[in-house]
């Protein structure tokens, strides 16, 4: 009796700071680890650790301002050193916070589905536990033909999550195929365990056939609509991985006020969602077909500063122009990059971006998953630089390396990366 007097006193405080946190701001935690002292200096003890996306009620700053007055879960106030994280205004706790599985090893899968993109995000628990999170699946036709034998092959029948970056056919339009797969002489079967997503604003009239199958195919796997996500909302995949909404719907995370900015555009690539995975050491960021040209609102660049240093990067709309400027890379430094591709596009991947990549770090190491389009009229502005890869695997335990193996023409081995951190 005693115990669920406890049990239910603890659901009843954490629902009061829940609903605290919608009226006030809160301090998220944006380091791997954090100390908050009982006074806002360092020689005073530590009360607790804190660790990256954790968050508290903000309270105030200390005089001097270099301190910020945090209310811990035990309703005890602290001190949180001012550079350790963000004041977040109207900040949304993770929006699945069911108990899962402590990752012990990290997979993500670049399927090839020739032009378009497909994802495959994995989290592996030491006792062989699996959760799976699919971004984008290709245009129709592809999600029957590459990426639903790609998933029996690697046996992912479930996914937690799916997520269309935005809503051009090349992305979203093999979703629902992978959604409806039905066996014919076997068993395997995939099953949506948890929600699909999309970003804000609604699909453009030549869009809503796709997005229409894409909502009924999920509806019919959990009974419910698409849920919109937008940034600073996270996905809970396992414990140890950090998946968070960086960008979408036009929306981003402004690094120096952790404000959410909304720039409203009105073009269909700039509201893609733009999803920032950490795992320890390892970071890669995939943003569907984000860019950083004007018509776009330039929201590549301005989210780079909060995306930071990363290992790997999915190159945002095929290796396009309009997308990978000088602003965006100078500031995400990856050392590998991963360009998805195929023929009968506009010239992806162009040669300027290969150009761009090389400047800033004559050693990154380029993949892509096909040829790409070397023989129509824009061919004179394509490149044939990045390795054909095939599918593409990365696979890390989170420390200090990682490995990218393919299955293309020019790339079918293993090679090993050391993060930055560790050099």
């Amino acid at each position: 009796m005693r115990n669920l007097i406890k049990h239910l006193l603890l659901i009843t405080f954490f629902q009061f700071i829940l609903i605290g946190s919608l009226f006030a701001n809160v301090f998220v935690v944006s380091r791997s680890t954090a100390n908050i002292r009982e006074l806002p200096t360092t020689a005073s003890s530590i009360i607790q650790q804190a660790h990256e996306n954790d968050w508290f009620i903000y309270l105030g700053n200390s005089n001097d301002s270099k301190w910020r007055s945090v209310e811990l879960p035990d309703g005890t106030t602290g001190w949180i050193y001012y550079t350790l994280g963000r004041i977040q205004e109207n900040y949304q706790p993770p929006i699945d916070t069911s108990t899962t599985f402590e990752i012990d090893k990290l997979e993500v899968h670049i399927i090839n589905v020739e032009q378009g993109d497909c994802t495959l995000i994995i989290a592996i628990g030491n006792n062989g536990e699996k959760a799976a999170l699919l971004f984008d699946a290709g245009k129709p036709g592809k999600g029957d033909k590459y990426v639903v034998p790609y998933l029996k092959s690697i046996g992912i029948s479930q996914l937690k999550y799916i997520v269309s970056s935005h809503h051009d056919g090349d992305h979203l339009g093999g979703l629902d195929e992978v959604l409806n797969y039905t066996p014919d002489t076997d068993d395997f079967k995939i099953s949506l365990t948890g929600n699909a997503y999309q970003p804000a604003g609604d699909p453009k009239s030549s869009q809503r056939a796709q997005y229409d199958q894409y909502a009924y195919a999920a509806s019919a796997q959990n009974g419910q609509e698409i849920l919109t996500l937008n940034p600073p909302e996270f996905l809970n995949l396992s414990k140890g991985l950090t998946l968070q909404v960086v960008a979408g719907g036009g929306l981003y995370i402004d690094n120096e006020t952790g404000n959410i900015i909304d720039l409203e555009p009105s073009d269909a690539n700039a509201k893609s969602i733009g999803l920032l995975l950490t795992f320890n050491k390892f970071k890669f960021f995939v943003g569907g077909d984000l860019g950083g040209i004007s018509k776009q609102k330039k929201i590549e660049n301005k989210v780079a500063p909060y995306i930071g240093d990363i290992d790997v990067l999915r190159a945002n709309h095929h290796g396009a122009n309009t997308s990978t400027h000088d602003p965006f890379i100078k500031i995400v430094k990856p050392e590998v990059v991963l360009i998805s591709c195929g023929k009968n596009n506009f010239g992806h991947p162009r040669q300027k971006v290969i150009d761009r990549l090389k400047a800033e770090n004559s050693n990154v190491q380029i993949y892509q998953t096909a040829e790409g389009d070397l023989v129509n009229r824009y061919k004179h502005l394509a490149t044939a630089d990045g390795l054909v890869s095939g599918n593409i695997v990365i696979k890390t335990e989170g420390d200090c390396t990682y490995t990218v193996t393919g299955s293309g023409s020019e790339f079918h081995e293993t090679n090993t990366f050391t993060n930055d951190d560790c050099l």
